[in-house]
């Protein structure tokens, strides 16, 4: 059986791995947050040895490893959001990145699947995906969440991407 852990990466930096990722997925991410000025200037940090923060404050980031291989990660968001009652909800908003060098070999679903209940022990609150539409693998990483338990919520304004959430009782 294969193991799968999840380690707190508690500073997460830049490196050229994560760049590269980045530049080869830009478009999953949305292109308009990762220029090549952008690219270039975390390069040149990662080269001076002096690398930046590569998720935001608040964020929380899971390196991946399956065996003894870091293959990706997952980064959870916190937002708080408008709730029916008038109130504020959480909602976790997940990325997950699989290194390209493990694309395509299932290690995405197996990730996902085993996070999903780490994140019902460990978190409350709901646990959103946003699927931007200019992503070139949108059909497959829709079909990863939904697979995983994910289910439709709603488009983004603009009709820009898809949000899906986990745990939607909590809707």
């Amino acid at each position: 059986m294969t193991t799968v852990r999840f380690v707190e990466n508690q500073n997460p930096l830049y490196t050229h791995r994560h760049l590269d990722h980045i530049e080869t997925y830009r478009a999953a991410y949305g292109s308009e947050y990762f220029s090549d000025d952008l690219i270039s200037y975390q390069r040149a940090k990662v080269d001076e040895g002096r690398p930046n923060p590569r998720i935001s404050p608040g964020a929380v980031l899971y390196e991946i490893y399956v065996g003894e291989h870091y293959v990706g990660d997952i980064v959870l968001v916190r937002n708080q959001m408008p709730a029916a009652d008038g109130g504020l909800e959480v909602r976790y908003e997940i990325d997950l990145a699989i290194f390209q060098e493990f694309a395509g070999q299932g290690y995405g679903k197996l990730a996902l699947r085993e996070f999903l209940p780490f994140f019902t022990e460990q978190y409350e609150g709901l646990l959103e995906a946003i699927i931007l539409n200019e992503n070139p693998d949108r059909d497959k990483v829709d079909k990863l969440f939904t697979g995983a338990g994910f289910t439709y919520l709603e488009d983004l304004p603009g009709a820009t991407g898809r949000v899906y959430v986990y745990g939607r009782e909590h809707v």
